[in-house]
């Protein structure tokens, strides 16, 4: 049911002694979190004191003012500032011998082959031990190269474990069936011990009764074999009294005591009608939402017309991490504050396809959170938001213009009076949420945190009570997310003499070129942003850093793949035979023709799919400038010169 993201620790959780680096390049050092006080004082380079309230702090590092420091250089090597990784003595061993076999490539790269290095190290170690093949070596030189620690070597055993099932008698499978729903059905009072007990006795008259040795089964085989059942199947044999007393415990797991530990995500189609600038109904938006489980504050929203993806549960998380404070306060003309950034630990998504894009699952690796599904069909794993989506349906969009009242029974013509009164554009039907967000559900009681803790609380009194408990980690920069999202789509492409080559776009600069030239076979990992044709990005393994490379068509607007592969298609030409211009030219021709589509009395599907076109044409011009990386080198050469020799053709 969960995905645990096992990568690095994340560097936004901070402790005290942890480097932070400012926008103005002065380093400090955390000396003190007083979660009582929400205070974060940090000591400059001399000694200085500088004291940050728990929002302000938050605040700054999401706005990218104070970021921390991953690792720093000392004249021993690189120190890791964070947790290491803790090796066993078999995985010393083998850190130690991939080490010597790193020192002889070190000295050979520079002038021999593979071949020659191989041959090398099997004359020095092939005497005493097994040397690994020839692909391993090349690529323990491809992690020492890319890591910031020498125990990145080290081989995983710890990981290792028993990949195949087990083997189990029929009998015996049986056997443990049989008395686990006997033990569940008849009686609410029993323990795992007892389960165990039973199954070896009964395993023993089998064994007599057949004449062959059976033997007994362990408490783990057992525990496996209660997690792999179905709980509805055993819902159906139980009476009420004992399935509550079995449910008791996976309802409080939900029961969440630390801010940000479980926050649940979803999207649900509001029950409203929206118009563009022109008055046309285009439909129902698709409304995200993002809800801490322990202080039932708002984390994040997104609205949009667009149908349920990854892109816009992306967007939430990206309002989620923005800085919130005055500015956002005055932008939305809100009377309260909404709670700073605060990273995340555990992000409960619903079992749909929008939640299982390979952009949601990088950008969780990328930014240390742990993913964790709810079974399909059972909305009850995550109550809080399905709870959220319902107060907002009853207190907001009910009463809003353009609200659909079909279901209400002394309504003829629901549908049809919605469509005629529908008023609100998109922009502020998001702004009159966020008010309703910011000044009504934050500061309103709620009855299960008034149970919680015993007296009338609203959300945001719990969040300050509960932040004065536990430390509220600062969530990752704009930036940081935006590196995430950016490259979660990887491919490994060839360099050829124009370049490299996605789609029938070429991107060539120098350093391309200087890998061809050092080998004309070579593969690299690209990552290419599909709403953005202009550039992609390569990593440096020697400087150890994205490069850019950009279009070598120097015209080309900030448009997608597919938008270009349908222009080249109406065109009937080739990448090299259209211009800059006739992309620009027909990328507003996109605009206009879905804009035309649009009718006062059209169909409203037809108004949505055009409406829907329109917002894909603007986001290919508007994500680009947003994704911002971190300190990348652009190597950008000439769109028309050719670094390399001119290609010869063959007598």
């Amino acid at each position: 049911m969960a995905a645990v993201n096992e990568g690095l620790i994340s560097s936004r959780r901070y402790r005290v002694g942890a480097a932070l680096i400012g926008a103005d390049g002065r380093s400090y050092v955390i000396g003190t979190i007083n979660t009582k006080a929400r205070q974060v004082v940090l000591i400059g380079q001399l000694g200085e004191s500088h004291v940050y309230q728990d929002d302000d702090f938050r605040n700054t590092v999401a706005s990218g003012d104070l970021r921390s420091v991953v690792r720093i250089e000392t004249p021993c090597g690189v120190e890791e500032v964070f947790e290491p990784r803790f090796l066993s003595p078999t995985e010393i061993k083998s850190r130690d011998e991939r080490q010597e076999y790193i020192r002889v490539v070190e000295q050979l790269i520079e002038d021999f082959t593979w071949k020659d290095i191989y041959i090398e190290i099997q004359r020095r170690y092939g005497s005493h031990r097994t040397v690994p093949s020839r692909r391993s070596i090349e690529r323990y030189w491809r992690i020492y190269k890319e890591s910031y620690s020498p125990n990145c070597l080290a081989a995983h055993f710890s990981d290792r474990g028993v990949h195949h099932s087990l083997s189990m008698e029929p009998e015996v499978q049986e056997i443990i069936l049989n008395v686990i729903e006997s033990k569940y059905c008849s009686s609410s009072r029993f323990s795992i011990q007892d389960i165990v007990h039973a199954i070896n006795i009964r395993c023993s008259e089998k064994s007599a009764e057949i004449g062959v040795e059976l033997g007994g089964v362990s408490r783990r085989t057992v525990g496996r074999f209660i997690a792999r059942l179905n709980l509805k199947n055993i819902k159906g044999r139980l009476n009420p009294r004992t399935f509550r007393l079995i449910m008791r415990n996976a309802c409080s797991y939900l029961d969440v005591k630390e801010p940000y530990a479980r926050v649940e995500g979803d999207s649900t189609v509001l029950d409203i009608f929206i118009v563009d600038a022109s008055g046309n109904v285009i439909g129902c938006p698709t409304f995200y939402a993002l809800i801490d489980t322990a202080t039932m504050t708002i984390v994040g929203i997104h609205l949009t017309i667009q149908a349920a993806s990854q892109v816009g549960l992306m967007q939430s998380l990206q309002f989620a991490f923005s800085p919130k404070g005055e500015p956002f306060k005055t932008q939305w003309s809100c009377m309260h504050e909404w709670p700073a950034p605060a990273d995340i630990r555990t992000l409960v998504l619903d079992n749909g396809s929008d939640c299982h894009g390979p952009m949601i699952v990088k950008a969780s690796q990328h930014l240390g959170m742990m993913l964790e599904y709810c079974v399909a069909g059972a909305p009850y794993q995550k109550p809080f938001i399905e709870r959220f989506f319902g107060t907002l349906n009853t207190m907001l969009i009910k009463k809003l213009p353009g609200a659909k009242k079909s279901h209400d029974k002394r309504e003829t013509h629901g549908l049809e009076d919605a469509q005629k009164s529908a008023t609100l554009t998109i922009e502020k039907l998001n702004e009159v949420i966020i008010r309703w967000i910011t000044d009504s559900y934050h500061i309103k009681k709620s009855d299960r945190l008034s149970e919680k803790f015993g007296q009338e609380f609203t959300p945001l009194q719990a969040l300050t009570r509960l932040s004065q408990q536990y430390v509220v980690f600062p969530a990752p920069s704009a930036e940081e997310l935006m590196e995430a999202c950016r490259h979660y789509l990887e491919v490994k492409l060839s360099i050829t003499r124009e370049g490299i080559n996605y789609q029938r776009q070429f991107y060539q600069n120098e350093y391309v070129s200087a890998l061809f030239k050092t080998n004309s076979t070579v593969k690299v990992d690209v990552c290419i942003n599909p709403l953005d044709c202009r550039s992609v990005h390569i990593y440096d393994l020697g400087l150890k850093e994205w490069v850019t490379v950009q279009n070598k068509n120097p015209n080309m607007p900030a448009i997608s793949f597919e938008q270009a592969k349908e222009i080249r298609k109406a065109h009937y030409k080739s990448d090299f035979e259209l211009s800059g211009e006739d992309y620009v030219i027909n990328h507003i021709n996109i605009i206009e023709d879905a804009n035309a589509q649009k009718r006062p009395k059209g169909k409203i599907r037809e108004n949505q799919r055009a409406q829907r076109t329109v917002d894909k044409a603007n986001a290919a011009a508007i994500t680009p400038e947003q994704q911002l990386p971190i300190a990348e080198t652009v190597l950008a050469a000439a769109p028309t010169e050719i670094v390399v020799a001119p290609h010869r053709r063959k007598k």
